[in-house]
């Protein structure tokens, strides 16, 4: 009782600070583990619902979907290592949002900035496919902390989805992982429908995290003028 109301003040207590600050619209995510939002919605916040994958690297459960494109992977000579060439990973970074036709998640700035300042801890590791040629063709970067680790950024090709290298390069890396001692890894994946579906061939457990979102008198106004003007 006496940590839950803790947990509570210090959350009112970041409302009325967060009030303060003149912003039009402000939209805060838990990690999957702070499931309490109740301070927000008492004060009048939106309420957001989103999900992600836990995967424990020991109990790991392969469909026939995921055995079938390892053993493609194995036939096209697929390769699974740790790198530390974030340039190259970056490189790749921004070609796949380009195939996507979106912008990057984050600036390729920020992304070399997590990579240095994790690594310097030993908080890092970045896990690469290369094909047969030795050319990097996908990578999965993961951040790691207290026995746990998360599936931070990734990027892929047409070659590494064509090859079963998307499944090699997941299977491994979790390897690599449990003998870093990471006995569980969020896989971040779970709530764009393709990507759900791949990271399903692997038994994740799914786990909801909540979120809530507020706008002020102004922000409200002008999005109901823009929805009324808008064009259909």
């Amino acid at each position: 009782m006496a940590k839950e109301r803790w947990k509570t003040t210090v959350t009112q207590s970041l409302i009325k600070n967060l009030g303060n600050g003149g912003v039009d619209s402000i939209h805060i995510v838990n990690t999957p583990g702070y499931t309490d939002i109740r301070p927000f919605l008492w004060e009048g916040w939106d309420p957001g619902v989103f999900y992600t994958y836990y995967l424990s690297p020991e109990t790991l459960q392969l469909s026939r979907n995921a055995r079938r494109n390892l053993k493609k992977a194995g036939e096209n000579n697929i390769s699974i290592r740790a790198s530390e060439d974030i340039a190259e990973f970056c490189s790749l970074f921004a070609e796949t949002f380009r195939r996507r036709g979106t912008s990057p998640a984050v600036s390729i700035e920020f992304l070399k900035g997590v990579f240095d300042t994790f690594s310097r801890s030993g908080q890092c590791r970045l896990m690469v496919a290369e094909n047969a040629s030795g050319e990097m063709i996908g990578g999965d970067l993961y951040l790691t902390f207290l026995q746990k680790a998360c599936r931070w950024a990734a990027v892929t090709s047409p070659e590494l989805r064509a090859c079963g290298g998307s499944f090699l390069l997941v299977r491994d890396s979790l390897r690599e992982l449990e003998e870093q001692g990471c006995g569980q890894v969020n896989m971040m994946t779970a709530n764009l429908p393709f990507l759900s579906e791949f990271t399903m061939n692997f038994g994740a457990r799914l786990v909801p995290y909540y979120g809530a979102t507020t706008r002020s008198p102004r922000f409200k106004r002008i999005a109901t003028l823009k929805s009324l003007f808008s064009p259909g």
